[in-house]
């Protein structure tokens, strides 16, 4: 048996949905607020925490968009008003609003689980807000696992995410490929001993690769072929 593991946001779900979503949660965090900050500032702290040069820290989503309004309450004096459970409400809310696949993702899923037999997920997403896209744009039907950073623990590119969506589908580590978009997809996939295929949606990710892909492609239908081929995948 073979799998094909996907990454969600940027992956299956567009990147654009995903900050749409983030920036309408700024919004209503700063309107919240009283304005005593703008919802665009709070997006780019969030922002940074997440994927910029502090991204390091290995916060999920959610926790991410806390800290970086706490911050904001400390530079500018202003008293919370909402606490860590209620922008996580809206932290889900905003996203399953918002999410949007790419018009390849359900083909893309398809193809993989009628080739390789097992398809699974491993994202970075808070497990209700995974489940929630899942349910709400269908797909969680082509899934046989998913795996989320809350759940285990920690955050990519740790390996630990990877073996145990592996695990889970009862296959080898090195029967496995990996289909994302970032460089933390690429370099977990690999650490893990699994073979990795980055789908180049932001040609900055290029700068930040610390491990090399097995194939570089533009879009998913090109991923789930090259993992067929690079697996051995016989439909059976």
């Amino acid at each position: 048996m073979k799998a094909v593991l996907f990454d969600l946001f940027g992956t299956l779900i567009t990147a654009e949905s995903d900050d749409n979503a983030h920036r309408a949660l700024s919004e209503k965090l700063a309107h919240i607020h009283g304005y005593a900050f703008s919802g665009e500032e709070h997006f780019k702290l969030y922002y940074e925490l997440v994927h910029g040069k502090r991204s390091g820290v290995k916060l999920t989503s959610s926790k991410a968009v806390w800290e970086a309004l706490k911050e904001l309450s400390k530079k500018y004096g202003f008293k919370l008003r909402i606490d860590y459970p209620g922008v996580r409400k809206l932290h889900l809310m905003f996203h399953i609003a918002y999410a949007e696949l790419y018009p390849d993702a359900i083909e893309a899923l398809k193809k993989a689980k009628d080739a390789c037999g097992k398809v699974g997920l491993v994202s970075d997403a808070d497990s209700d807000m995974a489940y929630g896209i899942l349910y709400k744009l269908k797909i969680l039907q082509y899934l046989d696992t998913v795996v989320t950073s809350e759940e285990i623990g920690v955050n990519k590119p740790d390996p630990k995410l990877f073996l145990a969506a592996a695990e889970r589908l009862g296959v080898r580590p090195e029967d496995s490929v990996m289909i994302g978009d970032s460089w933390k997809d690429v370099e977990g996939a690999r650490n893990a001993g699994m073979k990795a295929i980055l789908v180049l949606r932001r040609r900055e990710v290029l700068d930040n690769l610390k491990s090399k892909p097995d194939a570089i492609v533009d879009n998913l239908i090109e991923a789930v072929d090259k993992a067929v081929l690079i697996l051995d995948c016989t439909g059976e």
